[in-house]
């Protein structure tokens, strides 16, 4: 009996040391980070003019003949898009969760196309990504292809759900397509940055959906988006 009750409390103690160590670990993230702004980021309203730098920029380098629609596959499903088992309209409240090698934002569920015995509409959870913000030199840059969903803008997102959701109260998704993973509904097609700047400021592109400074490549980018957006939403 002796022997089993000093298992049990090392069990215990165990059991906290884990639990401490990984809120350790998140804390010292966050002081890690803080110093050059990243922990303060909570919300994309908390980003302001010179606080972050775009570097993850289309070039247009792919070979010879630059980016095609071939560069990203080829089959039934080139765009990494039609195996998701969750296609959905969705918005963005806003609200991120920046965490050490992804970056979560908040989204809503507002119409389920595919999936509906996974989410349902008016559910919200946190869609993750790789490559968000990062330091480098002290200053944030933000390394995503793919510019931040905005709010009050509808998007068709390609979604797969996280093993971890059962643990925990608040959904959780994976991006099904790292460069087409959700899709602005309606608006203008994304236009080319200026090329030869030493600088692209995060918040001065809230209109892009990605970044380009290739004419060549943000047309074959701008056509596959209104094609996946005509074959799985109809607009």
């Amino acid at each position: 009996m002796r022997l089993k009750r000093m298992c049990r409390r090392m069990d215990r103690i165990l059991m906290f040391l884990l639990v401490a160590g990984c809120i350790l670990a998140g804390i010292l993230f966050r002081l890690s980070v803080q110093d050059c702004g990243i922990a303060s980021i909570q919300d994309l309203s908390d980003i302001e003019e010179g606080m972050v730098t775009v570097t993850g920029i289309w070039t247009g380098r792919e070979g010879d003949g630059g980016i095609t629609k071939d560069s990203f596959g080829s089959g039934a499903d080139p765009y990494g898009v039609e195996a998701a088992p969750v296609i959905a309209v969705a918005s963005a409240t806003g609200k991120l969760r920046q965490t050490e090698g992804s970056l979560g934002q908040e989204i809503r569920i507002e119409e389920v196309i595919r999936g509906g015995e996974l989410v349902e509409c008016g559910e919200t959870g946190y869609l993750y990504q790789y490559f968000g913000f990062q330091e480098v030199d002290g200053r944030i840059q933000y390394g995503n292809l793919l510019n931040l969903m905005q709010p009050g803008e509808r998007y068709l997102v390609f979604l797969e759900e996280s093993p971890l959701n059962i643990y925990q109260k608040k959904a959780a998704y994976l991006l099904a397509s790292d460069f087409f993973g959700y899709v602005k509904i309606g608006g203008q097609e994304t236009a080319t940055l200026a090329a030869g700047q030493s600088a692209y400021d995060f918040t001065l592109l809230k209109a892009y959906e990605f970044f380009s400074v290739s004419e060549d490549t943000t047309e074959v980018l701008n056509a596959i988006r209104k094609e996946i957006l005509d074959r799985y939403y109809g607009a």
